[in-house]
């Protein structure tokens, strides 16, 4: 292994806050693994700074010889968070496949920071009503968004016409979400609370659809939808530049009520 400095221990936090205190309006990535590698060069790539914290010691110091900060340190502990300079940060990504951890984490950085956006991983689907009544403000589920992926492109190589294929997968989709949505908001009668914003769809951009060629900040999505991500090829971005030019193929990722999703959705599609 090819010699270079050290990740700062995982328990000295004041070396940790040396290399982030020059930061601001950075993501903190908790965990270094294949998929926040995979966040972390889109990040890269799109001139935005992070800080990663790491459990594996040869991860995060090889991580550290190749240029990141990536420090060897559990994200679960209050101090490293707050030394990575989470009261700076744009956002705070748990890409690692641990629940309970990401719980623990959601739970702290709530109580602290009550707008940080939170977008945690999920892939069994027990922990949703769990993250999302901590204060996730993103949830992943890994299994919806890679079946979508896979349906879509199964889809189009048997011939299935373009809207025939969008309406089938996005009506699965629904489903899908639907369930997740049944987790957190219970049976109960008389529940209080408001989940329409809560409803999830993904509009994949077929070829004829009126939006293609536009600047996102082109969309007219009106105020009670939103797109919380594009999504283009493999990489997903939560945070896409108003200007990004759509593309035949790109998915946004769109939040808001039903009625208001369909509305919209027709008029992103028909024109």
């Amino acid at each position: 292994m090819p010699s270079g400095p050290k990740p700062p221990p995982a328990d000295d936090a004041e070396k940790i806050q040396r290399f982030a205190d020059p930061l601001k309006k950075h993501v903190i990535l908790c965990g270094f693994g294949h998929v926040g590698q995979n966040l972390a060069s889109f990040l890269h790539e799109g001139g935005f700074q992070f800080v990663a914290l790491e459990r594996d010691p040869q991860l995060a110091r090889e991580a550290w010889q190749a240029g990141h900060r990536v420090f060897y340190g559990d994200s679960t502990s209050p101090a490293l968070l707050r030394s990575a300079g989470l009261s700076r940060a744009v956002a705070l990504v748990v890409s690692f496949d641990d629940a309970p951890a990401a719980l623990q984490i959601t739970k702290m950085v709530r109580q602290e920071h009550p707008t940080l956006p939170i977008i945690t991983r999920l892939s069994d689907d027990r922990h949703f009503q769990a993250l999302h009544e901590a204060g996730a403000t993103d949830i992943v589920p890994e299994y919806v968004e890679a079946g979508t992926m896979l349906a879509t492109h199964v889809l189009g190589y048997l011939g299935l016409p373009s809207d025939r294929m969008l309406s089938l997968v996005e009506e699965i989709r629904r489903d899908q979400y639907r369930k997740l949505r049944g987790h957190f908001q219970g049976t109960q009668e008389g529940s209080h609370d408001d989940l329409s914003s809560w409803r999830l769809r993904t509009l994949l951009l077929v070829p004829g659809c009126n939006a293609i060629g536009m600047r996102l900040c082109e969309l007219q999505t009106g105020s009670n939808v939103h797109v919380r991500a594009v999504r283009r090829g493999s990489a997903r971005d939560e945070r896409p530049d108003p200007d990004m030019l759509l593309q035949e193929g790109d998915a946004l990722i769109l939040q808001g009520a039903a009625e208001d999703l369909e509305h919209v959705e027709r008029r992103l599609i028909q024109g």
